[in-house]
């Protein structure tokens, strides 16, 4: 699916960023269906900590009693260093969200991944690249249908309702929102 939803902004200029790179293999097939794609300034930028997962808040509990726990995830960055090497516009940006996005404010996205799992980091996600999405870029909700990640839901379901854009849920359990206008 994220290889599908990468080549269809592949004639859009814009930077891609993933939110919650973990172990690089999402940034890797964003990079890979976009090559040949980027204009000068452009890149990719891959967000995690490595430190696993924030406490989850209330948010987050689901109702079957499934949940995260604080450090959950955790990873050394070694994987996504060997996964980006070969793509020279990729950038890691460590550090939690959102301390990190100050990095890349000025720029503008064709593609956003977020696969944050939380509430709070799916909600802060939303909030700074949507406004920064070309016309006609993608933001793929990883964790939509997910019943262990109920926050990353809300946070994605109250962001879009506030805006009117439609969220397009997958079987995958993931969903897609395009953006229609600037």
């Amino acid at each position: 699916m994220l290889t599908q939803v990468a080549e269809s902004v592949r004639a859009l200029e814009g930077s891609t960023a993933e939110c919650g790179a973990y172990l690089g293999v999402g940034s890797a097939l964003i990079c890979r269906a976009l090559e040949g794609t980027w204009r000068d300034g452009e890149g990719h930028f891959a967000f995690d900590a490595f430190e696993g997962l924030p406490a989850p808040g209330d948010d987050d509990r689901a109702d079957t009693g499934q949940w995260w726990t604080e450090g959950d995830l955790k990873t050394d960055t070694g994987p996504i260093e060997a996964r980006l090497a070969p793509f020279s516009n990729a950038r890691i940006l460590v550090g939690w969200i959102p301390e990190r996005f100050p990095d890349v404010a000025d720029r503008r996205f064709r593609l956003i991944h977020i696969d944050v799992d939380l509430y709070e980091p799916t909600r802060d996600s939303i909030e700074f690249f949507w406004p920064r999405l070309v016309p006609g870029g993608v933001v793929l909700l990883d964790d939509h249908g997910v019943v262990s990640c109920p926050g990353a839901r809300k946070a994605a379901v109250e962001f879009f309702a506030k805006t009117g854009d439609p969220i397009i849920e997958l079987p995958t359990g993931q969903a897609l929102v395009w953006k229609r206008t600037a």
